[in-house]
C-alpha cells in the first residue's frame, strides 16, 4: 500500500475513532508521528475528538505527547480545548507539557477556561478534580441551584474524611460513606 494512502487513512481513522483502521494503519507503516495537510498529527485528532482507546494506542506506539500540529497546538491542547477530562488526565501521566503555548502563546489551560471545562480546568491549575479528590475535615460548601430567580435547591455538603453529609432546603440530611461518595451523579 501507498505510504501516503496509509498515513492519510491514520489521520482519518483518529478523526472517526475507527480503531481497527488506526491499528491496520500502523502496522502497515504509516508514521505514528507524520503530519497531515493541516499540519495535525494522529494523536492531536484523536485527543480534540476524544477518542480515548486511539490515544493510548498512538502513545504505546511512540506517539510523541508534546508533539505540535501546524499552529503550535499540542495533543494536550487540543483534548483541554473539547473538555476531555481523562484524555488531559492520560496525557499528562505520559509526559505531556502542560505549560507549553500555541502559537499565540495560549497554554491547554488557557483553552479550558475559554471553553469553561471546569474539571480541566481544575485539574490544569493544580487542583485535583477525580476521584482522589480531598478537602479538609469539616469543610463545607454550599449550592443554590437558581430558575427564573426562585431557589429551586438549596444545598449545603460538610465533607470529613470518612463522609460527605448532604443537607437540603428542607432540613433533611444524607451521609454518604466515603466509599459512596463519588458514585454519586451529577445533574
Amino acid at each position: 500500500m501507498n505510504c501516503a494512502t496509509t498515513q492519510s487513512e491514520l489521520h482519518e481513522a483518529s478523526e472517526k475513532g475507527d480503531f481497527n483502521t488506526v491499528k491496520k494503519s500502523i502496522a502497515d507503516g504509516a508514521d505514528v508521528n507524520g503530519k497531515d495537510a493541516r499540519g495535525s498529527t494522529a494523536l492531536c485528532i484523536a485527543a480534540g475528538y476524544g477518542h480515548f482507546e486511539i490515544v493510548k494506542f498512538l502513545i504505546r506506539n511512540k506517539a510523541d505527547v508534546n508533539g505540535k500540529a501546524g499552529p503550535g497546538y499540542t495533543p494536550l491542547h487540543c483534548a483541554a480545548t473539547f473538555g476531555h477530562f481523562e484524555i488531559v488526565k492520560y496525557l499528562i501521566s505520559k509526559g505531556a507539557n502542560k505549560e507549553t503555548r500555541n502559537n499565540k502563546g495560549k497554554t491547554p489551560l488557557d483553552f479550558a477556561k475559554e471553553k469553561n471545562h471546569t474539571e480541566v480546568v481544575a485539574f490544569l491549575s493544580g487542583g485535583k478534580a477525580n476521584e482522589d479528590s480531598t478537602l479538609a475535615s469539616g469543610s463545607f460548601t454550599e449550592i443554590v441551584t437558581l430558575r427564573n430567580g426562585d431557589i429551586l435547591d438549596h444545598v449545603k455538603t460538610k465533607v470529613t474524611i470518612d463522609s460527605v453529609e448532604v443537607t437540603d432546603a428542607t432540613g433533611k440530611t444524607t451521609v454518604y460513606k466515603k466509599k459512596e461518595i463519588f458514585s454519586v451523579k451529577r445533574r
